[in-house]
This record gives structure tokens, C-alpha cells and sequence, in this order.
């Protein structure tokens, strides 16, 4: 009786060692990948919302005398009158509609020393990594057929295509696959 390998060979045996080991060859390889990463630190400006007399309006602060019933000043109030020279008021049922008198805007925020505030942020960038890796490959040792075992399996096991007749009346071909007892070959 014959095995597989006897009869076919095995182009893909691994050689072994003394002690029965497989023996494997090892390869450094190099491959590279892009990485978003920190790579530093900068500084931007600190941002701070203010609260400012929006654009077309103005303002002033005048001085108003409050009298007593004599008509003596007795004392004077601040009093602040707005005026807008805008072009976008709408005239409504309501009377006159104006844009707001304030708006947010952000500006750079002063530090104590009076010199514009700034703060530390990180700084993310693609970085080229370079990483090695060991490939282990085995080392093959392959081993040819046994002619004398394919003479044998050849002579026991025909591969020759024969006509055989189908289900319909009709006849096809059936060729034997390599292996005896494998559909198509297969192990």
C-alpha cells in the first residue's frame, strides 16, 4: 500500500532539522502607515465675547437737573440718549422697528500685563511610521512522486473517460478525477 505523498509527491513539504523541527526562514520586513498624531505646541490668541454699540447707533451721557417743587436743582442724573443714523430701521404699524443696539463680537482677550492673552494648544499632524515586522516562511523540502507507486496506482486506478448513459435516454462522458475517491481532486 502506498501513501498520498508516494504516489503524488508534496511540492510543498517543509524541510525539519536534526530534531525533527521545521525549519523556517526569517525576513525583516519594512511597511509604512500614515498616523494622525500630536506632533508640537503653538500658541492662538485667548478669545473673549464683548459686549459693543452695535454699528449706526451712537450714544451720549448727559447731565439732567432734578428740581423740587420750587424749581431749585437739587440734584443731577445721568441720562443716555440713543440715536441711529442706520439705514435698515423699519417703519412698522407699530411705530419705528430698529436694529438691536448692541452686538457680541469676539476679540482678543488683555492679560493682567496689559499684552494680549494667548494660550497653548496642541498641534495634530499625519506622521510617517515606520514599522518592522519578522515574516516567517517555511523552508521547503519538496518530494517527487514514487514512479514505481504512480505505476501501481495508475495500473489500479484508471483515469480513462468513459461514456455512461444519463437519466434521459442519452449518453455523456465521465471523466475519473486524479485522486481515487475525491470529487474533482479534491483532498
Amino acid at each position: 500500500m502506498f501513501t498520498v505523498t508516494e504516489v503524488f509527491g508534496d511540492p510543498n513539504n517543509q524541510a525539519l532539522d536534526e530534531d525533527g523541527n521545521k525549519l523556517w526562514e526569517l525576513e525583516e520586513v519594512e511597511s509604512e502607515s500614515q498616523v494622525w498624531e500630536h506632533i508640537g505646541w503653538d500658541e492662538e490668541p485667548v478669545l473673549v465675547k464683548e459686549k459693543r454699540i452695535a454699528e449706526g447707533w451712537s450714544v451720549e451721557i448727559v447731565a439732567v437737573n432734578v428740581e423740587d417743587e420750587n424749581g431749585d436743582v437739587v440734584d443731577t442724573v445721568p441720562k443716555t440718549i440713543w440715536t441711529y443714523s442706520g439705514d435698515d430701521a423699519v417703519e412698522t404699524d407699530e411705530g419705528t422697528q430698529y436694529p438691536p443696539r448692541y452686538e457680541w463680537v469676539q476679540v482678543q482677550q488683555i492679560g493682567e500685563d496689559g499684552k494680549p492673552a494667548f494660550k497653548k494648544v496642541k498641534v495634530y499632524g499625519w506622521v510617517t511610521k515606520t514599522e518592522t515586522e519578522t515574516v516567517r516562511t517555511p523552508v521547503l523540502d519538496p518530494i517527487d512522486p514514487d514512479p514505481a507507486a504512480r505505476e501501481v496506482y495508475d495500473r489500479i486506478y484508471p483515469r480513462t473517460p468513459y461514456e455512461v448513459e444519463n437519466e434521459d435516454g442519452g449518453t455523456g462522458m465521465v471523466t475519473p478525477p486524479e485522486l481515487f475517491g475525491h470529487i474533482a481532486g479534491h483532498v
